[in-house]
């Protein structure tokens, strides 16, 4: 693999931001009261020889122009004391809506650390008797060891996803996705031995992509095991790439369970499980740190599924110019 000299970056698009548009109005509304006050100048106004004179005959005139520059100021003072109001509003909702994330994030992650907390106090308890049978030691060790390595797991994916620099942590250079992807199906095709649901290789077109070829590794193996979950050991998984609109495009289908309709918008969400009884032990943050580690690549995730058919996870990376 050659060593990639630049990152691969997406400038972000969307509509434009709300005071951005407001700021729109109020200048529309402040255009439409001084044309109003214009036009009633004009009509007020006589022309002598090249002399232009605007005569307020009438006392009653010159009172209504004050009357209207003072209605004018009023209404634009009173736009934007509103337009305050309305940023201050959006920001008070913001960060309530931050702060109910953190305190659900905190309590996901307090539930998640307390069961093998508490597996991990009870077999060590266990350990101190000194009448322990050998057997039962051994399993109790064994507990023991097994809690603390989903603890060091979980920590572990909660301090990536925690990270707001992981863009500028990954290692970038030319991966070839094909031989990536290939090499991932013979492993996962080696590992599960005929026990569970097979994982074959679909059409692999050829796709150089600017990526982190451990964090893309990572990637497939999460999307793999959440399929997993959901599969049958007579069915399929399979993995595919295709290339289009100059994205390289991963997909994993599987022919299991499906996912209800209600529960695809969350699936992505830390500490999420569409069925907690085929979790299989694990918390819930497999696909969040997909998500996470494909937008840090410039990328994008979707998921597709049928209650009773199957999902299909849909991965798009940019792929690698010719000058990369």
């Amino acid at each position: 693999m050659v060593s990639a000299a630049r990152s691969v970056r997406t400038r972000p698009s969307g509509p434009a931001p709300p005071g951005g548009r407001r700021r729109v109005y109020l200048a529309g509304v402040a255009g439409s009261v001084i044309a109003a006050y214009t036009a009633f100048v004009l009509v007020n106004t006589r022309l002598v020889g090249h002399d232009t004179r605007v005569l307020f005959l009438p006392e009653l005139y010159l009172q209504d122009a004050l009357d209207i520059v003072a209605a004018s100021v009023l209404v634009l003072i009173a736009i934007l004391v509103l337009d305050r109001l309305l940023e201050r509003d959006q920001a008070l909702q913001s960060a309530a809506a931050a702060v109910e994330a953190q305190r659900r994030f905190l309590a996901d992650t307090s539930h998640e650390l307390r069961n093998p907390l508490t597996s991990l106090s009870m077999n060590l308890s266990l350990l101190q008797r000194e009448d322990l049978h050998p057997d039962l030691r051994r399993e109790a060790i064994h507990e023991a060891a097994a809690g603390a390595a989903r603890m060091q797991r979980l920590v572990h994916d909660l301090l990536l996803l925690a990270r707001g620099d992981t863009a500028e942590m990954l290692h970038l250079e030319v991966v070839d996705l094909d031989r990536l992807m290939a090499e991932v199906v013979h492993e996962a095709a080696a590992q599960t031995g005929g026990r569970g649901p097979s994982v074959i290789a679909g059409p692999m077109e050829p796709a150089a992509v600017i990526a982190d070829s451990d964090r893309i590794r990572q990637v497939l193996w999460n999307v793999l095991e959440n399929a997993r979950r959901f599969t049958l050991a007579a069915e399929t998984i399979t993995l595919a790439l295709r290339c289009h609109a100059g994205s390289a495009v991963m997909t994993c289908s599987d022919t299991g369970a499906g996912i209800a309709p209600e529960h695809v918008p969350h699936v992505f969400e830390r500490f999420y499980q569409a069925d907690p009884a085929r979790s299989g032990g694990g918390a819930g943050l497999g696909l969040a740190i997909v998500k996470h580690l494909v937008e840090a690549h410039g990328g994008r995730v979707d998921l597709a599924s049928i209650l009773g058919t199957g999902t299909t996870v849909t991965i798009s990376l940019p792929l690698a110019t010719s000058d990369a």
